[in-house]
């Protein structure tokens, strides 16, 4: 059972990661969409309540020494996959980073010339 759970969520990763700069996080969105098909409603309404009760979670035990605050965050990532705007979002700071990126690296190459 845990290894048909750990392929499906490197077949998801892969998508992810194998999206163009810019489109990576909408092209995942929609992949997720047809992939629920006539189970979409169910499966987000799951999904988001599972990363609402992990938000939760994490601030309840966040005081504690340990896992508090990160399983908070795996809340919000799970958050995250459901609002295309976000994806959106998402896009635009992964391109305007790569552009920092890239600017960065000119200047260092030019300065060490």
């Amino acid at each position: 059972m845990f290894k048909k759970y750990w392929q499906k969520i490197r077949t998801d990763l892969k998508v992810l990661r194998d999206g163009p700069p810019g489109q990576r996080f909408q092209n995942f969105v929609d992949y997720r969409l047809e992939k629920r098909g006539k189970q979409q409603i169910l499966w987000r309404l799951l999904t988001f309540s599972s990363g609402l009760f992990l938000i939760l979670f994490g601030l309840a035990i966040g005081w504690l020494p340990g896992p508090g605050g990160f399983v908070a965050f795996i809340g919000i990532g799970i958050i995250i996959q459901e609002i295309p705007i976000i994806a959106k979002w998402l896009d635009q700071l992964e391109t305007g980073l790569r552009s920092c990126l890239q600017f960065f690296k000119k200047q260092k190459s030019e300065s060490t010339q």
